[in-house]
């Protein structure tokens, strides 16, 4: 194949451009599929403590006999897993079933992790609002000796 010089510049003068256009496109996707890894890795965080948190409240609300200590107690590990209290609804029921003393706490929270790394892109109005929740129930016998 004999092409003679200018051909050549002609081919190589046109596709400088295409490598800045590809690499453009690239991180674009790049940071797109970044952020969102990043926003469903925060989802499944919170989706993960709120089990941790209607347990803890529950049985704190079980051991000590004391609904508020309960609620107390969802505050705090809902404090130390990075949750946000407003976001969060706790409701904690006792009754007895024939012999046996229950306690449910039931435990709703409004994700939205979008919102969190971009509060002013979305104007602090959830973008992305989800509601998760976690039931859990407690639960004992008292027998009576014959």
């Amino acid at each position: 194949m004999n092409t003679n010089l200018r051909t050549r510049t002609n081919i190589v003068s046109d596709e400088k451009g295409s490598i800045m256009l590809e690499f453009t496109f690239c991180i674009v996707l790049i940071v797109f599929l970044y952020l969102g890894l990043i926003t469903v890795a925060l989802r499944i965080d919170e989706y993960n403590a709120l089990p941790k948190v209607a347990r803890d409240a529950g049985r704190q609300a079980a051991i000590t006999g004391s609904i508020s200590e309960g609620y107390n107690r969802a505050e705090q590990t809902a404090w130390v897993l990075g949750l946000d209290k407003n976001k969060m609804d706790v409701r904690i029921n006792r009754y007895s079933f024939g012999s046996r003393e229950l306690i449910d706490c039931e435990v709703k929270y409004k994700s939205s992790p979008f919102s969190r790394i971009f509060p002013k892109l979305v104007d602090d109005s959830p973008f992305d609002e989800k509601e998760l929740s976690s039931k859990v129930t407690f639960g004992w016998w008292d027998y009576e000796k014959k």
